[in-house]
């Protein structure tokens, strides 16, 4: 199931008041994402095949490591540098910027270095009376290989979720 320019993956809560959330393309759940202590940042998820780990280091400013669960290979480290703005850098060295426009909606991109747009994160406001939330909505703006869009979306969601939960 290729992704291509302009599909539309959804975060959801199948169960609200859990932190737990999948990725969902259409009625085909991709990814997943927990936060075994809500109160921690530390959260486990399966993109595709792939189970991986979340560690974070520091509060505002601060660094994420995404690991492979099984074997504890660092996929990716994520510096944080506000709301705003990241840097995601993969173990080959291959880097993405996270960009945020807030005005007059919230979303969040992932970008080349030179700026070009890859994934755009969207986050509706919550609709009252429905039993699985949407919490965030992702575009695919670019063509990129299936593995790496659902890493993304998981990443970037973990990245979202932090800062909501910090505001």
């Amino acid at each position: 199931m290729p992704f291509n320019i302009g599909s539309r993956l959804s975060w959801v809560s199948p169960t609200p008041g859990r932190h737990y959330y999948e990725l969902r393309d259409g009625d085909n759940t991709v990814a997943s994402l927990e936060w075994k202590d809500p109160r921690g940042p530390a959260a486990e998820g399966m993109a595709g095949e792939r189970r991986i780990l979340f560690t974070r280091e520091g509060f505002f400013f601060h660094h994420t490591v995404i690991s492979e669960a099984d074997t504890g290979f660092r996929i990716a480290a994520f510096e944080y540098y506000g709301g705003d703005k990241g840097t995601l850098t993969f173990s080959d060295g291959y880097r993405l910027k996270w960009k945020f426009e807030g005005i007059p909606e919230s979303k969040w991109f992932f970008t080349t270095d030179k700026g070009g747009e890859l994934l755009c994160f969207m986050v509706p406001k919550p609709k009252k009376g429905t039993a699985i939330g949407i919490v965030a909505e992702v575009e695919v703006l670019r063509q990129v290989d299936e593995r790496s869009i659902v890493l993304l979306a998981t990443i970037g969601w973990y990245n979202i979720h932090g800062i909501l939960s910090m505001a």
